[in-house]
């Protein structure tokens, strides 16, 4: 077998960081994760150009904090690493971090100006983190470049609403609808924003078409009561 093999190679060469990883990998491959770490770990000792290797394995192995300590240092020896950044952000950003994710994202952000979908991962950050002018500001350049975003397009409508801008949320709502008025998740958001402005007959209507969009979506049924009862209770809920 590749992993006894390789683990021989490690034997007669144990300062080899070639090996080593090419050792951890074969583990990997194998099942044996903890084993594969290990090697990890000691290639990237042998070898630091290895580092991003480990705590990337260290990450999809769920030992987050141990991930996040790996990236760390490789920051502390070139904190201008946008890939490193990027990746320590999207880490972070998956754990709930936002505040974290957003100082680490906008770094890989600046490295990568054109990249809509690490803009919309800053933009998310920093809206969780509760810097809502800064999101709507990423949210805008996410649509700028790309005006068929319809995620990016229903959050900066839910962000505008949370900052009682509710008018401008409708108006955004309304011209994404126009280029793509089957969008399920637009007129999802667009019967949220309704309902929340006092209008409630046109935040049924809204919540209709989405359920008439996405039937089997798992809150269609649900959405469909609640545009029955604001049409029943004639604007009161």
């Amino acid at each position: 077998m590749a992993v006894d093999r390789l683990a021989d190679a490690v034997a007669a060469d144990p300062t080899n960081a070639e090996f080593r990883n090419a050792y951890a990998h074969a583990l990997w491959r194998n099942g044996d994760r903890d084993a594969a770490l290990a090697a990890h770990a000691e290639a990237a000792r042998l070898d630091p150009r290895l580092q991003m290797q480990y705590a990337r394995s260290l990450d999809v192995a769920g030992r987050t904090a141990d991930a996040v300590a790996q990236y760390q240092q490789l920051l502390q020896k070139n904190p201008q690493a946008s890939t490193v950044r990027e990746d320590l952000g999207r880490l972070l950003f998956r754990n709930g971090d936002y505040r974290g994710a957003a100082a680490n994202l906008q770094a890989a952000v600046l490295a990568r100006p054109d990249d809509a979908v690490l803009q919309q991962e800053l933009a998310y950050s920093l809206d969780q983190a509760g810097d809502r002018a800064q999101a709507a500001a990423m949210y805008r350049q996410v649509l700028e470049k790309a005006p068929g975003a319809a995620i990016s397009r229903g959050l900066l409508a839910e962000n505008l609403a949370e900052q009682g801008r509710k008018d401008e949320a409708v108006a955004l709502l309304q011209e994404g609808l126009r280029t793509q008025p089957e969008s399920p998740l637009l007129q999802r958001q667009m019967g949220a924003v309704l309902e929340r402005s006092g209008r409630p007959q046109d935040a049924a209507a809204a919540y209709r078409a989405y359920a008439g969009l996405a039937p089997n979506a798992p809150d269609a049924q649900a959405l469909l009561a609640r545009a029955a009862r604001l049409e029943a209770a004639g604007g009161t809920r």
